[in-house]
């Protein structure tokens, strides 16, 4: 149970950086599916009930969900139905030269709201950035992903 949790919340957090859910959006998906499977038959699992009965909403809550939560969004990231480029205007941009990042500010309010897919790297992008590129997947649930981004001088 314990790797499970792991697992789906190593997943849920690499992956879920790299779309446009929020991460409210995300804990929804990981109730609601703690939900369907409390629910589940015990003839579906019989292993874990043969120790406890009350095994099944500690399974729900702690193992299932943020497995399948990080699988959804794995499979989300992977199985991309529609592929776009987008160019999109820096309005201001801030390095950091301790982290040896630099941090854009975009014309586009949705993609403000994600911090992690504005940080570049200073070693590959040593200039002044005039616009920022990037390919933006729709996937199989419905969530748009990034897979890639560049700026543009």
């Amino acid at each position: 149970m314990v790797v499970m949790f792991f697992i789906g919340f190593l997943l849920t957090i690499a992956y879920g950086y790299k779309t446009f859910a929020s991460w409210s959006q995300i804990s929804q998906i990981y109730f609601g599916l703690a939900v369907i499977f409390s629910f589940l038959p015990s003839k579906w699992l019989p292993f874990i009930y043969r120790i406890r009965k009350e095994l099944k909403v500690i399974l729900a809550i702690f193992a299932l969900a943020p497995l399948f939560t990080g699988i959804a969004l794995v499979l989300n990231f992977h199985i991309a139905t529609d592929k776009m480029y987008e160019t999109i205007n820096i309005a201001k941009y801030q390095k950091q030269y301790s982290d040896k990042i630099i941090i854009v500010t975009l014309d586009n309010k949705e993609l403000n709201k994600h911090i992690e897919i504005r940080k570049f790297s200073l070693d590959k992008y040593n200039f002044e950035p005039d616009s920022a590129c990037y390919l933006i997947n729709t996937g199989v649930f419905g969530i748009k992903t990034i897979h890639d981004s560049w700026l543009i001088p």
